[in-house]
């Protein structure tokens, strides 16, 4: 998928949830002070900081297509990689604060009797977000972005922290208001390990990841197959963002012309970009194979 359909694409799931996210803190905040939930009101306003973290991944789906310029050779792809790292420290804080207001809570016998009105608003927010995650997250593999799927995961965090506003509602209206902080507790757990998973595989992105060994014996087959390749002597990628650059040096006949050795390359590119959308870039190295190394090739 080429730069401007992928902007397309992750500009309008972006401005989908934005939508939701400003439906929902508006939702649960007033139906939290009509019944009086507190646990409503705050899952409220975390719904708000969905707002200012999904304008964040709107920029980076932006940024991150940008065209490569003078200052940014390969492009702008490490600002989705940002942003999800920004994501998984949100969660992690989201995390933190959680946990701790629900030990709080415990600890200081802050329990109360929410009406039946507070229901509503949590089964409408638990519903719009588990939708929220499965359309961002497909959306997100469509188009092959890591803030997107960052964001999904962000979505059913909120799932989750609604559903244990909900479980205390509910244990409150039965009358184990217990239940209400310790569902919370275990909820700020979930978000934690989800968090932890994130910022884990963002951050070796950000380093420089390569292909796997599985993808890079896969794109040693293709290029074996292009008539005049020799030999395949070494295969190094790293992706930047969605995309993946290749750094190929292979050995062609060494009787063969310049221009020959050129046209064997520009062969191997064009396979290799044939099967993987993403190989934006393929560096060919060509060198000339030994007489041995020549016969080896052309007996195999």
């Amino acid at each position: 998928m080429d730069r401007i359909k992928r902007t397309e694409e992750g500009r309008k799931v972006i401005y989908v949830t934005l939508t939701a996210n400003i439906f929902l803190a508006l939702l649960k905040i007033t139906l939290g002070y009509l019944a009086a939930s507190a646990a409503l009101v705050a899952d409220g306003f975390h719904s708000f900081s969905d707002i200012v973290t999904t304008l964040g991944v709107l920029m980076a789906v932006v940024i991150s297509n940008q065209p490569p310029d003078e200052e940014h050779h390969y492009g702008h792809g490490q600002a989705e990689h940002l942003a999800a790292t920004g994501l998984g420290l949100i969660l992690l804080l989201t995390a933190f604060f959680l946990g701790r207001d629900m030990v709080l809570r415990i600890a200081g016998g802050d329990l109360t009797f929410p009406g039946r009105l507070a229901l509503v608003g949590i089964a409408l927010s638990i519903a719009v977000k588990e939708i929220l995650y499965h359309y961002v997250r497909r959306a997100g593999e469509k188009i092959d972005s890591s803030a997107l799927r960052a964001d999904a995961w962000h979505h059913r965090s909120d799932a989750f922290s609604s559903l244990a506003a909900g479980l205390g509602i509910i244990g409150a209206r039965l009358g184990f208001s217990l239940l209400d902080p310790l569902a919370g507790l275990v909820v700020s757990l979930l978000i934690l390990r989800v968090a932890y998973q994130m910022l884990r595989q963002e951050l070796v992105r950000l380093l420089g990841r390569g292909p796997d060994p599985e993808k890079i014996e896969n794109i040693r087959a293709v290029i074996k197959e292009v008539e005049g390749v020799v030999d395949i002597n070494e295969i190094k990628g790293l992706y930047h963002g969605p995309e993946l650059y290749l750094d190929v040096k292979i050995t062609v006949p060494s009787h063969i012309s310049v221009a020959a050795g050129h046209d064997i390359a520009v062969k191997v590119r064009e396979e290799v970009q044939g099967v993987y959308d993403e190989a934006q870039q393929v560096l060919i190295h060509v060198d000339p194979a030994e007489n041995q190394s020549e016969e080896a090739g052309e007996n195999g």
